[in-house]
């Protein structure tokens, strides 16, 4: 009998220091700001994960590039992402953004955007 953990059908995995890049497809968001970004997730040694939320014309969104992203590392199905000054992605107002996720010695099974009324 196989085991798969939770929602853990396909992933994609970066498994060396090269960079490994996955880009949605324009998605919107929910108009309410309290969307939280969470991952379904491995990290491997001193693997992590950055995330960028990208406008529709692909550039990074201000205070949402990788380079704010702090790094996602562990193993779960909630791992959340946070960018310095930024716990919870911009409300745009339903405007589409797409998200890029940078892996290094990481796999990738799926993300969540959630909203809560918690500020």
């Amino acid at each position: 009998m196989a085991i798969l953990r939770k929602d853990g059908y396909a992933s994609r995995r970066a498994a060396t220091d090269a960079l490994g890049l996955l880009t949605t497809i324009p998605i919107s968001l929910p108009v309410h700001p309290e969307t939280r970004l969470v991952l379904n997730a491995t990290t491997f040694e001193d693997g992590s994960i950055r995330v960028s939320a990208l406008d529709a014309k692909g550039q990074p969104l201000d205070g949402y590039t990788t380079d704010a992203c702090r790094p996602v590392k562990g193993d779960g199905t909630g791992l959340p992402v946070r960018w310095t000054g930024h716990d919870r992605l911009p409300g745009l107002g339903g405007e589409p953004i797409c998200l890029r996720f940078e892996l290094r010695k990481a796999e990738i099974y799926g993300f969540e955007l959630v909203g809560d009324a918690t500020p």
